[in-house]
Order: structure tokens, then C-alpha cells, then sequence
């Protein structure tokens, strides 16, 4: 038999003890997710029938959208796919999506804001946004582009209005490496891990990172369109 002794601090310390941060209750399930179509434009196709948005002294997108720490992005394209940073996107507007909306991709393992728009994506499709400047290789960053792009939608995640903590894994590695001049995004395979329906994102296999393209047959097939180089 137990004797429970009723301590009068006892109660004080345990009513101040902090709850759980609201974040660390979440799960993936309590935001809303949908499948989409995945693409990458960059320096050399940032261009549509209108006209080139790059220059040699950078690029442009078409909001001026805030970070989630309040700073504005000054419709400079970019992002390293944390919360704080999240990585350029173009939508066309309509559907789930909303102008500066946070969403995240299991497939890159980022947070994207929707900063830029996309004449030829239908509203379940989103573009990313691939780091580059007039003075890399095009070829290089149109293979990039290539090579990340999946065969099949990518399930999304929308409507993130504050941080959610550690729900998603995130990978602020770049998907081009500038300095190299090389391909350096990682992609994963979001597989169920449990009977919760909660989800987990997996690394795929380099060597068989999809290949086919959903919106371009090349990198400047969309009107023709090539912005200079330097």
C-alpha cells in the first residue's frame, strides 16, 4: 500500500510548469495538403512571351512579399528553404494557393513562399525557383532544372501561417551550386510511416532522381524565350 503524503509547493510547481508549445502538438495532418505539379525555372527561362524578368544585375518576381520574420523580400527571387527563408515559388492564382503563401514540399524537404507568378501553370502547379545569375551556365542550370523535376505530383502542404517547429524536416542545402556550377539539390520520396497517417521523407537514390519534364520540352521552350547572358 502506498501513502501519498500532499505537499503544498507540489501543487504551485506543478501549475507552473509551461504546457507544450502549440507547435509541438501539431502534426501533418492538421494542415491541408493536396497533390501538385513540380518545375524549376531559373536565370536563362525566368521569361515568358512578355519579355525576360533577369538582367545582368539579377531578377525579379512578381510580389513583394514578407518573410515570416516581417522582412520584405524586395521581389528579389531566392530562399534557402528554412521557415525564416523559404524558397521562391511561382503559382498562377486561384485554387488552394494564395499570393505570399507559405507551403511545404516533402519532395525538396523546403518551405516555399508564393512570390512569383506563372503565365502557364495551371493552379495545381507550382514552379521553384532555382539559385542563379546570368553569369552561370545556362546549360548547367536548365539540366538542374531538368533533373529535379518529378515525373509525378508531389504532395504540398498549404496554408502554414506560423511556424510549425519540427513537423516538417527541412534541407536548406542549395539545388544549385553556384561555386561548382553543378546540380546539388537533394529530393526525397515522402513515404507513410505509421497508421496515424503521419508521414516521413526519405532521400532518393541520386542515380534515379526523375528525369522527365511536366510544363517545358527544354528549359527555354516556353515562347522561346532565353534571357541574356553577361
Amino acid at each position: 500500500m502506498r501513502i501519498y503524503t500532499f505537499l503544498p509547493g507540489l501543487a504551485a510547481v506543478v501549475a507552473a510548469t509551461p504546457s507544450p508549445l502549440a507547435h509541438e502538438l501539431q502534426t501533418r495532418q492538421d494542415f491541408p495538403s493536396e497533390p501538385a505539379t513540380i518545375t524549376f525555372f531559373g536565370y536563362p527561362d525566368n521569361c515568358d512571351t512578355t519579355g525576360c524578368y533577369c538582367s545582368p544585375e539579377g531578377c525579379q518576381v512578381a510580389y513583394n512579399c514578407q518573410n515570416p520574420d516581417g522582412s520584405f523580400r524586395n521581389f528579389v527571387p531566392g530562399g534557402d528553404g528554412s521557415w525564416g527563408n523559404p524558397l521562391s515559388m511561382a503559382f498562377t492564382a486561384g485554387g488552394s494557393y494564395e499570393e505570399c503563401g507559405i507551403v511545404y514540399l516533402p519532395y525538396l524537404q523546403k518551405y516555399g513562399i508564393l512570390d512569383d507568378s506563372c503565365s502557364v501553370c495551371e493552379q495545381d502547379h507550382l514552379d521553384v525557383w532555382v539559385e542563379s545569375a546570368c553569369s552561370d551556365e545556362a546549360d548547367n542550370v536548365c539540366e538542374c532544372e531538368n533533373t529535379l523535376t518529378p515525373d509525378g505530383q508531389q504532395t504540398v502542404y498549404h496554408g502554414i501561417t506560423s511556424d510549425p517547429g519540427s513537423v516538417f524536416p527541412v534541407n536548406t542545402a542549395p539545388l544549385y551550386d553556384q561555386a561548382s556550377q553543378t546540380c546539388s539539390g537533394q529530393t526525397f520520396t515522402q513515404v507513410r510511416r505509421d497508421s496515424a497517417g503521419e508521414f516521413q521523407s526519405v532521400p532518393d537514390i541520386p542515380t534515379l532522381i526523375p528525369r522527365a519534364l511536366l510544363r517545358r520540352q527544354s528549359c527555354f521552350a516556353v515562347g522561346g524565350c532565353v534571357c541574356p547572358s553577361c
